[in-house]
């Protein structure tokens, strides 16, 4: 098959496939509201809220509204009910009963009941924020078949804290509580609000747990809120009731403070998961006693160095928080479980024997992967043949064996004499194959000792080492990798991790027809992309996270990464037997080195919007900046790119820039550019329970910093650069079986820099060929 033939092949079903699904939405969103609304009844079309408290959100308080009105896609569009009624136009039948009731959602009508109920809740949940005086009253307006329902906030003045006074008494806990009063949710001349201080429990009972009281719980704090004779103020009392026990001489309940603990024995059980196992074979280490049968799978030192629950020390939760974390890190337990056995006396302090209870996961196990897979250039299948052992040497140290297989897709470069094809798509025209060894060591592997480290630092020393083979029709490729390098966290949401060598041999065996190819281009750049090179490099990467924070519903991800290479190598310059090839570049074993400094930055933002949609915007730049020994040119892998699945998706991969380089000079070979500018906003949405939606928009291209005469309007330039950003925008189904996820997103360009200033504006010039149909595995960000 031609590749022209091709081309209009797919471009045509791909127009048609993204025509097909604007019609969809047209007629979806053109679907009256009402036309399944009964007689007599009415669509609930809105219930606002006015008057809202300056202070309080208004999307919590309509949390309390019992009756909401249909969801609504962009606050406009009634996707769902708009279903509903779709469905509703054909005869019924197991598809139209799964449109109207899996997929869509039926009308919601105005009730009364629901309406007064909600009243009352909105009432309760201002009393409830220091609006004691809140009235709320509401209106409904009926218009034909819709109603609107405001609900009217008369909320007048909040009432504020106006002072805070103890009943405790415990002595020990009325002076923790003092002393907790500096971070406390509610101080005076606080408005008075009934969810924080019972945030306030919440945090005094972990304070408590955290200095010795095992068995105290949050029922025990109370408040008490005096507004007699008090116009809009309140006198607060914080009160701890005291615990209850048995008189020893009498037998009666009595009050009593509140038991201290700590520590006593130690023991951990490294059970076979057997019931009422009993354990031959026991040693002590550093204060802790190992239980167990013949051998410990793991060796005592590694396991103490994970336990922070220390003899003769006031219990503490955090303490068996981070053991249990730290523990369950180290990745060769299925079950692990902390138990503390409480031990009464009439002592100052109670003691607390701790039971730790790990039970291995089975040491090695082999595994075969197949799977879709989408790499920077192609579509294709792989297949993974997987040994691991968890538990190497007894250290928790993790050896994974890989053997990579795959066969892809991929544009052909070169013209084929045979039959004269020229970037023509040949179905699984490249295979790759290629062995990797991973070991893991979870601890920091150094010439030194580090004195004091986090708890939850997490460290791990790995290495890799792996060899893949390439083959394709242009070229042979092979790549020779070792990296050693060490991964920790700061915080929970903050991880570090440095690639101190990072050591990539690549050979290229090009084609007679590739490497004329090569040399018709006159491009000495591109044709120093596909040579022999050696790229000894060393990186470091920080990441932010704070997604599962508590009390967060949106998120934000951050990542930024900088590598330098060649330059320890470069320095050797005398020591080490060099040579130089006709570029007067330095070659190691007959090599060039490659020699650069490149960064990146990626910032999203995660907005959780409501339970079935979110918003995700992304900002991305970078830059690689070759010198050296590298001379203009930046290595292949090493470069930026653009278009593609996970990228701007109205091009496809490696197609779009650098800059303004004319369309016609775009596709004879793999766009990359030096310097990269990349934006996007993606909305989010449910269709049904595996097939979720999204809108995007893309913007974004990339550049070069030098000027390349067989790349005109190549080169970023700080004054026209802007006017050189591509623009698109689409709709994507993501097929979401959590495990694994296909993606298929059809984008067509706004805004392509390929055309003459005046012409880039592409919205009312979209042809058949310019919808571009993007496959991809997982979520683009």
């Amino acid at each position: 098959m031609q590749t022209s033939k091709f081309i209009n092949l797919f471009t045509r079903r791909t127009f048609y496939l993204f025509s097909l699904l604007c019609l969809v939405t047209i007629a979806l969103h053109s679907c009256k509201a009402t036309r399944t609304v009964p007689k007599g009844k009415h669509l609930l079309e809105s219930a606002e809220l006015k008057n809202v408290p300056g202070g309080l959100e208004s999307d919590e308080l309509k949390k309390v509204i019992r009756q909401k009105p249909n969801r609504r896609l962009l606050a406009v569009w009634r996707f769902y009910l708009n279903v509903y009624n779709f469905g509703s136009l054909f005869k019924d039948n197991r598809v139209t009963r799964w449109l109207k009731y899996t997929v869509g959602e039926e009308p919601v009508l105005v009730d009364p009941i629901l309406t007064e109920k909600s009243r009352e809740q909105l009432e309760a949940y201002l009393h409830s924020k220091g609006f004691f005086e809140a009235k709320v009253q509401d209106t409904t307006i009926y218009s034909r078949k819709k109603a609107y329902v405001t609900y009217n906030l008369d909320h007048g003045a909040p009432s504020r804290i106006d002072n805070i006074t103890f009943n405790i008494k415990d002595t020990f806990l009325l002076t923790l509580a003092r002393l907790d009063s500096v971070r406390s949710l509610m101080k005076p001349g606080d408005i008075y609000d009934q969810e924080k201080l019972d945030l306030q429990r919440d945090q005094l009972t972990t304070l408590f747990k955290h200095n010795g009281y095992y068995n105290f719980f949050k029922d025990y704090i109370y408040f008490e809120a005096d507004t007699l004779n008090r116009k809009n103020k309140v006198a607060l009392t914080l009160g701890i009731r005291q615990a209850k026990g048995i008189d020893s001489l009498t037998g009666e309940m009595i009050e009593k403070d509140h038991p201290k603990f700590i520590i006593n024995k130690i023991r951990v059980k490294m059970s076979r998961g057997m019931e009422n196992e009993e354990f031959k074979d026991s040693v002590t280490y550093s204060g802790v006693t190992f239980l167990f049968n013949n051998t410990m799978k793991v060796l005592p030192s590694v396991l103490r160095s994970k336990i922070f629950i220390e003899e003769n020390e006031v219990y503490n939760i955090g303490d068996a928080e981070d053991t249990y974390r730290k523990l369950n890190g180290l990745k060769v337990f299925r079950f692990i479980n902390i138990q503390f056995d409480p031990e009464t006396n009439d002592l100052p302090y109670n003691e607390l024997n701790c039971t730790i209870t790990l039970s291995t996961a089975p040491r090695q196990s082999f595994s075969l992967e197949p799977r879709g897979t989408q790499s920077e250039v192609a579509l294709g299948i792989e297949g993974n043949l997987s040994y691991q052992n968890r538990n190497a040497f007894r250290g928790a140290e993790q050896i994974l064996i890989r053997l990579k297989g795959s066969i892809e897709a991929q544009k052909l470069l070169a013209k084929d004499e045979s039959n004269g094809l020229v970037d023509q798509v040949v179905p699984f025209n490249t295979i790759e194959i290629g062995p990797e060894l991973t070991f893991n060591v979870p601890r920091f592997m150094l010439p030194f000792k580090i004195k004091r480290q986090s708890r939850i630092a997490n460290p791990l020393t790995s290495f890799t080492a792996a060899y893949n083979f390439q083959k394709r029709t242009d070229y042979t490729r092979t790549i020779l990798n070792f990296t050693f390098g060490y991964n920790w966290n700061e915080t929970i949401y903050k991880k570090h991790q440095i690639t101190v060598a990072d050591l990539n041999l690549v050979k290229v065996f090009r084609s007679p027809a590739f490497e004329r190819y090569l040399l018709n281009t006159g491009d000495l750049l591109i044709r120093n992309s596909y040579k022999d090179q050696l790229i000894p490099s060393t990186r470091y990467s920080y990441t932010f996270n704070d997604q599962g924070k508590e009390g967060r519903k949106n998120y934000t991800y951050f990542r930024a990464n900088i590598e330098v290479a060649g330059n320890l190598m470069a320095a050797l310059n005398g020591v080490l037997p060099y040579t130089r090839d006709e570029e007067d570049k330095l070659r190691f074993l007959n090599i060039r080195f490659a020699q650069y400094v490149r960064t990146d930055y990626d910032y999203r933002r995660y907005l959780n919007l409501n339970y079935f949609s979110n918003l995700v915007i992304r900002g991305a730049v970078g830059i690689g900046k070759p010198y050296g020994n590298s001379g203009a040119s930046m290595p292949f892998v090493r470069s930026f790119y653009a278009g593609g699945s996970s990228d701007i998706r109205a091009w496809r991969i490696r197609e779009l820039g650098p800059g303004s380089l004319p369309d016609s000079m775009r596709g004879r070979i793999e766009q990359t550019g030096d310097v990269k500018i990349t934006g996007n906003v993606e909305y989010r949405f449910d269709i049904y329970k595996y097939l979720k939606a999204a809108l995007f928009y893309d913007v974004g291209n990339i550049w070069l910093l030098k000027e390349d005469p067989n790349r005109p309007g190549g080169k970023f330039e700080v004054n026209r650069f802007y006017k050189e950003l591509a623009m698109g925008a689409g709709l994507g189904l993501r097929f979401d079986f959590s495990f694994f996820i296909i993606r298929i997103d059809t984008g067509v360009p706004l805004h392509d820099p390929a055309y003459d200033l005046g012409n880039r504006v592409r919205v009312l010039k979209l042809q058949p060929r310019d919808v571009v149909l993007n496959l991809g595995i997982g979520y683009p960000f």
